[in-house]
């Protein structure tokens, strides 16, 4: 015997996402069979990867250290020092101090890793700044003073 066509009817699939599945009606015998839904009704799990904890913002493990001669016409250089929450970029700024190491002003202009000291800086100390930062934010730290530069 031959199988008739009847008219198309819809044929609800359940998955973990129910599809819709259009699926002509033919008669074997009795009873109607519906197809196996196609590979696109499936859901799909590529991609997925493991939650990640949020970034936590970067917090000093070790303090910056400057290097170099506190002399008028030397260049002073301060480290990064070492940080957790791993930073993806650093400033630096450059302050300059009484003897005291208090009342500090921010030298204008000195945004570099390294600060060439000038007539203007002696008798004072000079310290270093840096800015750790990351997508969560920043946190900054200071360097130990100088000696007074001569």
């Amino acid at each position: 015997m031959r199988p008739t066509r009847k008219l198309a009817s819809i044929v609800m699939v359940a998955f973990p996402i129910a599809a819709a599945v259009v699926v002509p009606a033919t008669t074997f015998g009795s009873s109607p069979r519906a197809s196996r839904p196609t590979a696109h009704a499936r859901p799909q799990t590529r991609g997925t990867s493991a939650k990640r904890r949020p970034l936590a913002l970067p917090d000093r493990l070790a303090a910056p250290r400057l290097s170099g001669t506190a002399i008028a016409g030397n260049t002073l250089t301060m480290s990064t020092g070492r940080w957790t929450g791993r930073p993806t970029k650093y400033k630096f700024a450059w302050k300059a101090c009484n003897k005291h190491a208090a009342r500090c002003k921010t030298i204008r202009k000195a945004r570099k890793r390294s600060y060439k000291l000038t007539a203007s800086d002696v008798g004072r100390v000079i310290r270093g700044q840096v800015s750790a930062i990351n997508p969560a934010g920043t946190t900054t730290a200071m360097t130990a003073a100088s000696a007074l530069v001569r």
